[in-house]
């Protein structure tokens, strides 16, 4: 892939998913791109599995080391301990996939800056699967950013390195996945004008990175069972078999297929810093130590403030 990120030589860089255990693996190409530029990648992963009810180490209070050892928890979701196994069988290489749930801006900040140190890291990329992660309150149809934002407004606590956010499979969060992608575009043209983006990368099925993505998820989905894939990792690997438009990807959307096309294959990549500055909210984001603060206080945005009319792509 050709990256529009600036990094120093052989640096650390920990590539973390926003929102939601797949979110990681999904931002597994960034990470296949600089491990064969010779960077030393770290993972981690804002997490939906029960991480309580495995046997992680607590590296720190709310922050577990998940590795290819660490068993599942009983409801068999673990897509951060199945890539770490994943990952150890095609590189053999141990990796943790440094995991952390049900946290507020400010415990996930400590927990960032814990992270920093300890594996004294040169950059952090944070990668979403899905657009929401810009919006700001105010757009038509809202998706489910409070997860996505908080993960983008601690890492701005990170001021010492270079810090980045990105988001990939633009258009599959259509239809009845509570997204227009008009506002999508619009909150990227915002960035466009504040000098907030960096570029725009595609995955492609001939690449490294696209042959290795697939291996990871058809790999993590096996281990997961039918009940635990996910919609945005199927919905790249789609696109990369060069399927178009609405596709029944998992039993999960039988009834809600999913748009898939080659802007599906897209990563966008912005300064994470003007995206958490575009926030309206980012002071009393920044106070936030539970999920549900940051629900109330994106709630109140919409509320105090007009509500864009729905917008449709003229194409």
């Amino acid at each position: 892939m050709n990256l529009p990120l600036e990094f120093e030589p052989n640096s650390k860089i920990l590539v973390a998913g926003v929102g939601g255990g797949y979110d990681v693996v999904c931002a597994l190409p960034l990470a296949f791109s600089l491990r064969e530029a010779g960077h030393q990648v770290h993972l981690a992963s804002y997490s939906f599995s029960q991480l309580d009810q495995t046997d992680a180490e607590q590296d720190k209070e709310g922050l577990y080391q998940v590795t290819r050892s660490t068993g599942a928890p009983p409801t068999g979701y673990f897509p951060e301990g199945f890539l770490a196994r994943w990952w150890h069988e095609v590189f053999q290489e141990s990796i943790s996939v440094w995991s952390y749930r049900h946290i507020g801006v400010r415990p996930l900040s400590r927990l960032f800056a814990h992270l920093v140190a300890a594996l004294k890291l040169d950059a952090m990329v944070l990668i979403d699967a899905g657009v929401d992660g810009l919006f700001e309150g105010t757009e038509h149809e809202l998706g489910t950013p409070s997860i996505d934002i908080i993960s983008i407004l601690a890492a701005s606590h990170i001021t010492h390195i270079p810090t980045y956010y990105g988001f990939t499979a633009f258009g599959t969060e259509g239809r009845n996945h509570s997204v227009r992608h008009a506002d999508a575009l619009m909150r990227i043209s915002q960035q466009v004008a504040l000098a907030g983006l960096r570029g725009v990368s595609a995955l492609l099925p001939q690449s490294l990175e696209g042959k290795l993505f697939c291996q990871a998820v058809r790999s993590i989905h096996q281990a997961s069972g039918p009940d635990w894939q996910s919609n945005m990792a199927s919905s790249i690997v789609a696109a990369l078999e060069g399927k178009f438009g609405h596709q029944v990807l998992t039993p999960k959307n039988t009834e809600s297929p999913i748009w898939v096309s080659p802007l599906t294959l897209l990563y966008w990549f912005f300064d994470l810093e003007s995206v958490a500055q575009a926030k309206p909210f980012r002071d009393r984001g920044m106070e936030t130590d539970t999920v549900a603060e940051m629900v109330e206080i994106i709630r109140k945005t919409r509320e105090s403030h007009q509500v864009l009319p729905r917008l449709d792509i003229p194409v």
